[in-house]
């Protein structure tokens, strides 16, 4: 795999990880919708968070009045490590955490700048 190959599939799987955990439930077919990526994409880069990446989850379908029923998503990585470093001109602060209830979809950047020695 090429490098801008590897770079752009990191920020195309961040883009679908953030869509399932800020609407969980939601089809591989409204990702694409809600992200503009291709079909084909969504599908491809879905079916590696859950087999290699162990992040989403499918439970579940979803009735459609043709065709057929759509699996639900959800986002598995409750259960995670927090790893923070901010590296000044003068010191290096950092944190490990584990949070098994970690709310990710009510993160922030503010959040995130608490002071850690």
């Amino acid at each position: 795999m090429s490098k801008s190959t590897e770079v752009h599939g990191a920020d195309t799987k961040s883009k679908i990880v953030a869509c399932v955990r800020n609407n969980e439930g939601i089809s591989r077919h409204k990702i694409a919708e809600l992200t503009g990526l291709s079909n084909a994409t969504v599908i491809r880069v879905v079916e590696s968070l859950i087999r290699n990446d162990d992040i989403l989850e499918e439970k579940g379908c979803k009735s459609m009045p043709r065709g057929r029923p759509r699996k639900l998503l959800y986002f598995k990585g409750h259960n995670i490590y927090i790893i923070g470093i901010d590296l000044g001109t003068t010191y290096i602060r950092g944190i490990i955490e584990y949070s098994p209830a970690f709310d990710w979809r009510n993160i922030n950047l503010m959040q995130l700048r608490g002071e850690y020695y």
